[in-house]
């Protein structure tokens, strides 16, 4: 399912286009609303579930590529406009639950790397404008980042893994 309202949303979902790999029980359901809201999505594997919504207006933006067995992802950016968000998820076994509210806020999330029993694990709970993250969470052990943060103009940088 995609939604979108107004202005240039525009999206690219590429569920193994390229042929290798299944991409059986993938659910995807985007959201976008306002300016020149933006989309590219290439999920490879199976049992993957991916939300998104984005409003707020210009410039707002999700780049996914997801290849992974088991993920769970649940994206909302709402409250302004200019948001981005990037994932790079190669996991076995990925949890990502990313709630923001603001504007201009940049969010970039790579997972690699096989993990443990549940493998790579990112919650981000934000509320201000301006931040940016970039999350690397990586290796052949379990990683929970929980990240709640209220507050604007920061800048995080989180790598974890062996």
């Amino acid at each position: 399912t995609y939604y979108v309202t107004g202005n240039s949303g525009t999206a690219t979902i590429n569920s193994n286009n390229a042929g290798t790999g299944t991409s059986g029980s993938n659910f995807i359901d985007v959201r976008q609303t306002g300016n020149s809201a933006n989309l590219n999505l290439n999920i490879l594997g199976s049992k993957n579930d991916f939300t998104a919504v984005t409003s707020g207006g210009s410039s707002n933006t999700i780049t996914a590529t997801i290849n992974a067995d088991s993920t769970y992802n649940n994206i909302s950016m709402t409250g302004g406009g200019s948001n981005s968000l990037t994932l790079d998820i190669t996991s076995n076994k990925a949890t990502n639950n990313i709630t923001t509210v603001g504007a201009s806020n940049g969010i970039t999330l790579t997972q690699s790397g096989t993990a443990g029993t549940n493998g790579h694990a990112f919650t981000l709970d934000l509320t201000g404008s301006s931040n940016t993250f970039n999350v690397t969470q990586g290796g052949t052990i379990d990683t929970t980042v929980n990240l709640l943060s209220s507050g604007s103009g920061n800048t995080w940088n989180i790598t974890t893994g062996n």
